[in-house]
């Protein structure tokens, strides 16, 4: 085939959504080979900021020559995204580059309550179990040690500028038993920004140990009134592979809105992913094809699963 073929078939791509053709002269001789020469059929991914925004047909598939015809590729697994903002952005990147369709609808959103926090001078560490509270922490917090749920959030941590980041790689009972062991409650009072309506039992769990816990609520996580437009419509045209599920509250509101949209059994071909299996409770109202809970309560297990 001439390069001019492999030109005219490009053109009769349909450009609209965000399906994109070659990216580059790399990336269109990796697909076809020297002017079309293919020897598999290459998935073309959304780009970073195409994600879907809605019911878009002419996003489920590309059209690719291949061997001198036009042939088309698989189309990508459509994942639901609820948790909330910013780290729906982020997983969105994630799956991206893992070579599926996010689809992003939070069910939750979360506003900062601006609070200025006053801390005592013997201050031991801080302690937190979500990215959301980290902002809260005053500056005067930052050279004393924290310890963070899991690694993302002890990422968020590091990046604000604490110095000593201590990751408990697990849930709040295992932060609670990381810090138990760590420190003693002479050495000081213990900060936890948390959401409101959250945290009560790793306070608990800190105080059985005698340590002096200071909660503050840092941020609230308001549930959006409906389900979003974008998993309504994925629903409703029954598009979902699977539906990603990060806290507790975020599956209870989810299965609510669901049921008061009267989406209850447009789940049934959707396979519900959770980060625990208290977060795996709510979903069980719904008649999902299949509810996995994540080996650890983290992203890298959850998106482990999809590969499965």
């Amino acid at each position: 085939m001439t390069a001019a073929a492999v030109s005219s078939q490009e053109a009769s791509i349909p450009r609209t959504g965000p399906i994109v053709s070659f990216e580059s002269p790399e990336r269109r001789r990796a697909c076809l080979g020297p002017y079309g020469a293919a020897t598999a059929t290459c998935l073309l991914h959304p780009r970073r900021n195409a994600w879907h925004k809605g019911n878009d047909a002419s996003v489920k598939t590309a059209m690719l020559p291949v061997g001198g015809s036009l042939t088309r590729a698989a189309p990508a697994k459509r994942i639901l995204i609820t948790r909330p903002e910013p780290g729906a952005s982020q997983t969105a990147d994630r799956l991206v580059a893992m070579g599926f369709l996010p689809v992003v609808a939070p069910v939750l959103a979360i506003t900062s309550t601006g609070s200025d926090f006053r801390l005592p001078d013997r201050l031991a560490a801080t302690l937190v179990t979500s990215r959301n509270a980290v902002p809260a922490c005053p500056p005067s917090c930052h050279d004393r040690p924290v310890f963070a749920v899991g690694s993302a959030t002890a990422a968020c941590a590091a990046e604000a500028g604490f110095s000593r980041v201590i990751d408990a790689d697990g849930d709040a009972a295992a932060l609670a038993t990381l810090v138990a062991a760590s420190l003693s409650p002479g050495d000081g009072s213990l900060f936890f920004p948390t959401a409101r309506d959250q945290g009560f039992p790793l306070v608990k769990a800190l105080r059985q140990h005698g340590f002096r816990v200071i909660r503050r609520v840092a941020y609230e996580a308001t549930p959006v009134p409906v389900l979003p437009r974008e998993a309504v419509s994925d629903l409703q045209h029954r598009q979902l592979t699977a539906a990603l599920f990060f806290s507790t509250e975020t599956a209870r509101h989810f299965v609510r809105l669901v049921l008061e949209a009267g989406l209850g059994e447009a789940v049934n071909n959707v396979e519900a992913v959770s980060i625990s299996e208290r977060a795996a409770m709510p979903l069980r109202k719904l008649p999902w094809r299949q509810i996995c809970v994540a080996s650890k309560p983290n992203q890298e297990a959850i998106l482990a699963l999809l590969n499965e």
